[in-house]
């Protein structure tokens, strides 16, 4: 059994040198169960250039995690990481809704309803509500915004309005929203996700876990009792 092994090919427990592979591994080209390097491969890897289940590095790859300058890991952690896991987004809480009719009666005078919008002429857009055209003032909402999504298609969305009178004044919109797994960049984002995923399992199966799997327990492996 070597516990300690330090030389330019040091295999062992704790390995340092140029090369290293142990269960913890420091040189410049560092394979471990923590693995600290130039090149760093492992379980938790460290290093300029960094591939592990957790990685940190400039450049970094993580099947779990990762974080660094730049790379690609299962969830992001700091810098400019890609994240490799779809993401379904947040679970969208819809607002309590009412009618006009119960608006008036009740005398709340504020409340969200249910509205659709149309596109119209000279890129504008019109409300409708319960298949009805609606007049509804708007106020602290961006018109070229409803106008950009008006254009494409109609679209359902929800409104919280006052009520003046027979005055109706929009002060809120809250988009109903499309799930995001029913768009298709979703999917085709995913995938892409996913490859990336499986590309990282693969590489650190061959560039990490065979040779360490090798140096502790193959016919040399360094946690067999030493004759």
């Amino acid at each position: 059994m070597v516990i300690i092994a330090i030389g330019q090919h040091a295999h062992g427990i704790i390995a340092i040198g140029q090369v290293a592979t142990g269960v913890i591994a420091i040189g410049q080209s560092a394979t471990g169960v923590i693995a600290i390097g130039q090149v760093a491969r492992g379980g938790l890897a460290i290093g300029q250039l960094a591939i592990g289940v957790w990685s940190i590095g400039m450049a970094s790859f993580g099947l779990m995690w990762a974080a660094g300058i730049v790379g690609v890991g299962g969830k992001a952690g700091f810098g400019f990481i890609l994240s490799a896991l779809p993401n379904f987004g947040r679970k969208r809480i819809l607002p309590e809704t009412t009618t006009l009719d119960a608006l008036y009666k009740t005398r709340r005078w504020a409340g969200w309803i249910e509205i659709e919008v149309r596109p119209a002429e000279a890129d504008g857009y019109d409300f409708f509500y319960q298949g009805q055209p609606l007049r509804m003032g708007t106020e602290g909402i961006k018109k070229k915004s409803i106008s950009k999504y008006a254009a494409k298609k109609p679209f359902r969305t929800f409104a919280f309005v006052n009520v003046a009178g027979s005055n109706l004044t929009c002060t809120r919109l809250m988009d109903s929203g499309q799930r995001v797994w029913t768009k298709a960049a979703y999917w085709i984002g995913s995938v892409v996700q996913l490859a990336l995923l499986v590309g990282i399992a693969v590489a650190l199966w061959y560039l990490a876990f065979v040779p360490i799997g090798e140096t502790l327990f193959g016919a040399q492996g360094v946690l067999l009792p030493t004759k």
